[in-house]
């Protein structure tokens, strides 16, 4: 009996070592393979291209995430001309077109620098750094609008649409947008965008159009009195017309070096905006201006509710 036992067990160790072997050399070769595996997506080209360490992993997670990071921005970028380009009804592609040009796919070192969009000779040189991407491509939307030349386009080719949105949602006396804003919310917001006084602007839009009444304003988007070479300007929406009065604003600030903490600021800027010149300003529209701000100050308009 137990001689049977020894042969069974000797049998059973017999079988236990080959098969022990077997695995050993299934194991070694899978370690192998995975070890090839690793150096094959070390040295892909994509990474010897980057100039990355091969042998450094942390390197090619962080130029991964960079570039989602990258990618993603440049998302949000061009959503942001697209929700301009869409208050000005303009052609969004050709927008777009516009943009990825003039800032090289948002790579350019003056626009990453001063958020100009626009040729060097005929904007650039000419406009103010701006403080944010936002303020830049707010910017260059309007001003592709008005002057579409000056981006070797035309009216017919950048404008998507002639139309103006007439229709105004008037709650409580208090005229709302269609971002949710109201009138002065949304003219402060602006107005903080391009770095210039909430309450000089309000004012002057209130003096121009009756408090938000005239027909200027309801029918042509017309925020602040605005004239161009044909006469009385007109805009395809409020949002349009509001960041028209602002830039048109900061445009004559900037041109003529007006500093609205001054004393004579608003005597200054009457020159310009009531008779189109410096120094023959206009006593009765600074007085209202005046007075309108004043009040515009002992109330707080621009805080969202």
């Amino acid at each position: 009996m137990e001689k049977r036992h020894k042969l069974r067990l000797r049998k059973q160790v017999i079988m236990a070592v080959p098969i022990a072997l077997i695995l050993f050399v299934c194991l070694f070769c899978f370690i192998l393979h995975t070890y090839k595996l690793e150096e094959n997506v070390v040295k892909t080209p994509n990474e010897l291209e980057a100039g990355l360490n091969i042998k450094d992993r942390t390197s090619l997670d962080y130029a991964v995430v960079y570039q989602v990071e990258n990618a993603m921005k440049n998302r949000q970028r061009d959503n942001t001309v697209i929700y301009y380009a869409q208050k000005f009804k303009l052609n969004v592609d050709k927008t777009i077109e516009l943009v990825h040009t003039y800032t090289e796919n948002y790579t350019k070192d003056s626009w990453l620098k001063n958020y100009v969009i626009g040729p060097e000779n005929v904007v650039a040189a000419f406009v103010n750094p701006f403080t944010s991407e936002e303020a830049g491509i707010m910017y260059f939307v309007r001003d592709v609008y008005r002057y579409p030349e000056k981006y070797g386009s035309s009216l017919e080719e950048i404008r998507a649409s002639n139309e103006k949105d007439e229709e105004k949602t008037i709650i409580d006396g208090k005229v709302y947008l269609q971002n949710g804003l109201t009138y002065e919310e949304y003219l402060g917001h602006v107005c903080d965008m391009f770095g210039v006084d909430k309450t000089t602007a309000l004012a002057i839009s209130y003096l121009e159009t009756g408090y938000l009444k005239s027909g200027l304003f309801m029918y042509d988007n017309n925020v602040g009195g605005q004239r161009g070479y044909a006469g009385w300007m007109e805009y395809p929406t409020l949002e349009a017309g509001i960041i028209g009065h602002v830039t048109a604003l900061r445009a004559m600030l900037n041109n003529y070096e007006i500093d609205l903490t001054s004393e004579n600021a608003i005597a200054e800027l009457s020159s310009i905006y009531v008779n189109g010149h410096p120094n023959n300003p206009s006593s009765h529209w600074t007085e209202k201006v005046t007075i309108i701000k004043r009040n515009i100050e002992q109330k707080d308009l621009f805080k969202k509710e």
